[in-house]
C-alpha cells in the first residue's frame, strides 16, 4: 500500500502532477508565512537582548546600579542627538578604578574625546561635514551584538569622570538579557486581533491545499473499496499519497525561510531593518512546521474518508449543502446597536484611559463575530442575485456561490477582517492625533532651536552661547532659567531671560517686553495681579542651583525657590504649545539673584540646515548630555507612538491581505479542479475560455466586494462611535476608510489573475475525453 500510495501520489500521471504540485506548492507558502510568523517573538527579544545594556528599565535595577568593592564603575548616560532628519543615541561613558565594566560590542572605553560608533551613523556622519567632528575621534566600531539593527544611529562617547557622574549613573554590569516591552490598550487589542488575522489564512492556506486532491482520490479509493479494499488499507493509501506532497512542501517552506530571510528583514518594525540572524524561529518552531503540517494533514484526509468508507458508491454524485439560515443576518444586527452601546456609553474621560480600551476592544469584537456569521448569508444571497442574471458567467458564479456560500466565504474571510481592523484604525488614530500631519501640537517657532544644557555648569552655558554667538547662519543665543508657579489651575510654565533677546531668538514678535519685565498670559496675569494687589507677591519654584551635583540622592541638585514683588503683571498673548511658557520674567527682575542660579535652555534662531547642524556640533561638543530641539523634532517626539503604531497596522493589514490572497488562488484552483469535468463539457459545448475565466473572477471578486464594503463601514463605525466619545470630530477621516477596502481588493485581483491561465489548461479536452 505504501508503494502504491506513492505511485498514485507521485507519478500519477497528468491529472494527478497539477494537484499534486499546487498542493506543495500551497503547502510551501503556508509553511513560509507560519515560519515568518514564529519568528516574530524570537526576532523581538533578540533586539531587546542586544539593547539590554542601555535600556531604562535596566539602568534603573538596583542590581546593576552602584559601586563594585572596588569602586570601579562605569557612569553612563543617554541624550538623543539629531543629524537632519535622523535621531542619534548618543552614550556617554567615563570608566573609574581598574575593572570599570565595558558595555557590550566594544573592546575597551573610549577616553576623553573619543568615540565609538555604530556603522551606520559612521556612513552619516561622512556624508554630513558638519557633524564630522561632533562626538569626538572615531576609535572604532560598534558590533552587532550592541545594537537594534543595521540601520542603528549610537555613539559611545568617551567623557570626563566629573561630567559622566553629572547626568549619568554608576553602573557595576551591563545585561545581556533584555525585557521585549509589552503592549496594552488599542495597540495591544489591534496586534492581537492582527495576530489572530494573520494565522488564521495561514492555516486555511495549508487546510485548502489539502483538498485539492480530495475530489479525485474519492473516486480511486471508492474504487478500491469496491474491488475489496479493507477500511485500514484505504486509510494507508490515502494517508501516504496525502503526506508525500505535504511534508515536500514543508521541508520546501524551511528552505525558503532561510533563504527570504535577508529580504523579509528588510521590513521596518520600530527601529529600521533587522538583522537576518533574528528571523530564526525556535527549533521547535521548526519541528512543528515539518512535523505537524504533514500530520494535520494526514489527519484531514482521513476526516475526509468517511463517505468512502461507508458508501463508495454516493462519490459518483454529489451533495449539495444545505441552505445558509437567516439567523446569521440576526447575529449582525444585534452586534450593532450592542457595539454602539458599549462604546458610546463611555464618557469622554474613559475613552481615554483603559476602560474605554476595552469596550472598544469588545465592541469590536461583536462585531467581528456578527460579520463571521452573517458572511455566508449574505455570500448566499449575492449568489442567488446573481442567479438570476442573463449572462452566461454570473449565472453560472451565482449559482457556485449559492450552492457554497460557506466554502466561497472562507476563502475571503481573512481579507474582510483585515480591512474590518484597519478600518478601525484608520479612523480612530487621525482622530486622536490631529496633528500627524502638522507641527501645530507645538509651541516653538520655525527655524528656532532650543538647546537643553541642563546639566552644564553656568560657565559651560555662558562659553555655548559665545559659541553660537560666533557661529554664522545663528541669531541671538538667549540663555533661559527655567521655573515654575503653583496656581490653582496647577503649575505654570516660567522663562526667565532677557525679554529682548529672547523674543528676537525664539521669534516671539508679539511679546510686549516694552510693558513691564514680567509677562504673563490672560488667565496667568489675573491670579499674579490677585496676588500682587494683596501685597504677597509670587514664588517660583523648580529653579535650579547654580552648581550642578548629581541626578542622584542625596546629592541630586538643589532646586531653589524664587520670590518675585508682584507690582504689575503685563498680559501677553498665548504662545501657543505645552512647551511655552506662560510666565515671562525679564532677567532685569532678578539680577541680584542670578548667580545662584543656572540656566537650562539656550535658544537661538538659524537661517539654514548647515547653520543648525554647526550649533548641534557646538552643544553636543561642549555639554555631555545636552541635545537641540526644532519644532521638527518636538513634534516628532510627541507623534512618536502614533507612527509607530500606524507602522504596526500598516504592516500587519498588507501582510493579512497577502496572505490571504494566496488562500484565495489555492482555493480558485480547488474550484477548477473539483468542477474540471463540468467546465470542460462546457468549453466542449461553446463556451470560449474568456467567459470561464471570468466566472472564476466573478465567484472571487463578487462577495469580496460586498464582504469588504460592509467591513469598512462597520469598522468605520466603531471608530467614530470611540472618537466621538473622546471628543474628535471623525467625519474628516472618512474618506481614508477606502483605502484599506481598495488595498485589500486591488491586492486579491492581482493575485488571483494568477490562476486564470489555469483555467484553459484544466479545460481542456482531454478532460471531457476521459470521463
Amino acid at each position: 500500500m505504501i508503494r502504491l500510495g506513492l505511485r498514485m501520489g507521485v507519478i500519477g500521471g497528468l491529472r494527478t502532477s497539477l494537484p499534486t504540485a499546487v498542493t506543495t506548492v500551497a503547502t510551501a507558502i503556508g509553511a513560509l508565512l507560519l515560519l515568518l510568523i514564529l519568528s516574530i517573538g524570537p526576532a523581538m527579544q533578540a533586539r531587546a537582548d542586544r539593547v539590554a545594556w542601555i535600556s531604562s528599565p535596566y539602568l534603573t535595577n538596583p542590581a546593576s546600579v552602584g559601586h563594585a568593592a572596588d569602586g570601579s564603575v562605569t557612569y553612563i548616560a543617554t541624550s538623543t542627538d539629531h543629524i537632519g532628519a535622523e535621531a542619534v543615541l548618543v552614550v556617554d561613558v567615563a570608566g573609574t578604578g581598574p575593572s570599570a565594566p565595558v558595555p557590550p560590542g566594544i573592546a575597551a572605553l573610549p577616553g576623553v574625546g573619543e568615540v565609538v560608533m555604530s556603522p551606520a551613523l559612521r556612513e552619516l556622519v561622512a556624508s554630513n561635514p558638519p557633524a564630522r567632528d561632533r562626538y569626538g575621534a572615531d576609535v572604532g566600531d560598534i558590533a552587532d551584538v550592541a545594537l537594534e539593527g543595521p540601520d542603528a544611529l549610537v555613539a559611545v562617547r568617551g567623557v570626563a569622570a566629573a561630567d559622566a557622574a553629572l547626568a549619568g549613573l554608576p553602573v557595576t554590569r551591563f545585561a545581556e538579557a533584555g525585557t521585549v516591552p509589552e503592549l496594552s490598550g488599542v495597540l495591544g487589542v489591534l496586534l492581537l486581533v492582527a495576530a489572530v488575522g494573520a494565522i488564521a489564512p495561514v492555516m486555511l492556506l495549508v487546510t485548502i491545499g489539502t483538498r485539492l486532491t480530495v475530489r479525485s482520490r474519492e473516486k480511486r479509493l471508492a474504487a478500491l473499496r469496491l474491488v475489496g479494499a479493507t477500511r485500514a488499507q484505504v486509510a494507508q493509501l490515502a494517508a501516504v499519497e496525502s503526506v508525500v506532497p505535504s511534508t515536500v512542501g514543508a521541508l520546501l517552506g524551511c528552505a525558503l525561510m532561510l533563504a527570504l530571510r535577508p529580504a523579509a528583514a528588510h521590513v521596518s518594525y520600530d527601529a529600521g531593518r533587522w538583522f537576518p540572524s533574528d528571523l530564526t524561529p525556535a527549533p521547535w518552531g521548526f519541528v512543528a512546521v515539518v512535523v505537524g503540517v504533514p500530520i494535520a494533514t494526514v489527519v484531514a484526509t482521513l476526516l475526509t474518508l468517511s463517505r468512502v468508507q461507508d458508501e463508495p458508491m454516493s462519490t459518483a454524485r454529489g451533495a449539495r449543502a444545505s441552505r445558509v439560515r437567516s439567523w446569521r443576518a440576526a447575529a449582525l444586527l444585534v452586534a450593532l446597536p450592542a457595539a454602539y452601546l458599549l462604546v458610546a456609553g463611555a464618557s469622554a474621560g474613559d475613552v481615554l484611559g483603559g476602560g474605554a480600551d476595552r469596550a472598544t476592544a469588545v465592541a469590536f469584537a461583536l462585531l467581528m463575530i456578527g460579520l463571521l456569521l452573517a458572511g455566508p448569508w449574505i455570500t448566499q444571497v449575492v449568489g442567488d442575485v446573481m442567479s438570476r442574471s442573463g449572462r452566461v458567467a454570473a449565472l453560472l458564479a451565482g449559482r457556485r456561490l449559492a450552492d457554497s456560500p460557506r466554502v466561497a466565504h472562507r476563502a475571503v474571510a481573512s481579507v474582510v477582517l483585515a480591512v474590518l481592523v484597519s478600518s478601525l484604525f484608520v479612523i480612530t488614530t487621525p482622530a486622536a492625533a490631529e496633528t500627524l500631519t502638522s507641527t501645530d501640537g507645538s509651541g516653538q517657532r520655525s527655524a528656532t532651536a532650543r538647546a537643553s544644557v541642563f546639566y552644564a555648569a553656568p560657565a559651560a552655558t555662558a562659553r555655548v552661547v559665545d559659541r553660537l554667538s560666533s557661529t554664522p547662519g545663528l541669531r541671538a543665543p538667549t540663555a533661559v532659567y527655567e521655573g515654575a508657579l503653583q496656581t490653582s489651575a496647577g503649575a505654570v510654565r516660567v522663562w526667565m531671560a532677557d525679554c529682548a533677546g529672547l523674543r528676537e531668538a525664539a521669534r516671539l514678535d508679539g511679546l510686549p517686553c516694552a510693558e513691564g519685565p514680567l509677562l504673563a498670559t490672560g488667565d496667568v496675569a489675573d491670579l499674579t495681579d490677585g496676588l500682587g494687589a494683596q501685597g504677597e507677591g509670587i514664588t517660583l519654584d523648580s529653579v535650579w542651583d547654580a552648581e550642578v551635583s548629581s541626578l542622584l540622592a542625596p546629592a541630586a541638585d538643589a532646586v531653589n525657590t524664587l520670590h518675585l514683588p508682584v507690582s504689575r503683571v503685563a498680559v501677553m498673548p498665548d504662545l501657543g504649545g505645552p512647551d511655552m511658557p506662560d510666565l515671562v520674567v525679564d532677567s532685569s527682575l532678578i539680577s541680584e539673584e542670578l548667580h545662584e542660579l543656572r540656566p537650562t535652555l539656550v535658544v537661538f534662531r538659524y537661517d539654514d540646515p548647515v547653520a543648525l547642524e554647526q550649533a548641534r556640533t557646538v552643544v553636543v561638543g561642549e555639554v555631555p548630555g545636552a541635545s537641540v530641539a526644532t519644532r521638527q523634532t518636538v513634534f516628532d517626539g510627541y507623534s512618536q507612538d502614533v507612527r509607530r503604531l500606524y507602522r504596526i497596522v500598516v504592516l500587519a493589514v498588507v501582510g493579512i491581505v497577502v496572505i490571504a490572497s494566496f488562500s484565495l488562488v489555492v482555493a480558485a484552483m480547488i474550484g477548477l479542479v473539483e468542477r474540471r469535468r463540468p467546465f470542460a463539457m462546457l468549453r466542449a459545448a461553446g463556451a470560449s475560455v474568456a467567459v470561464l475565466r471570468k466566472v472564476v473572477l466573478l465567484e472571487v471578486l463578487t462577495p469580496l466586494i460586498v464582504l469588504v464594503a460592509l467591513a469598512s463601514v462597520l469598522g468605520g463605525l466603531i471608530g467614530s462611535w470611540a472618537a466621538a466619545a473622546a471628543g474628535s470630530n471623525p467625519t474628516s477621516h472618512w474618506s481614508s476608510v477606502l483605502l484599506p477596502a481598495a488595498l485589500g481588493v486591488g491586492i486579491c485581483l492581482v493575485m488571483t489573475s494568477g490562476a486564470l491561465p489555469f483555467v484553459g489548461r484544466v479545460t481542456d479536452g482531454e478532460a471531457a475525453r476521459a470521463e
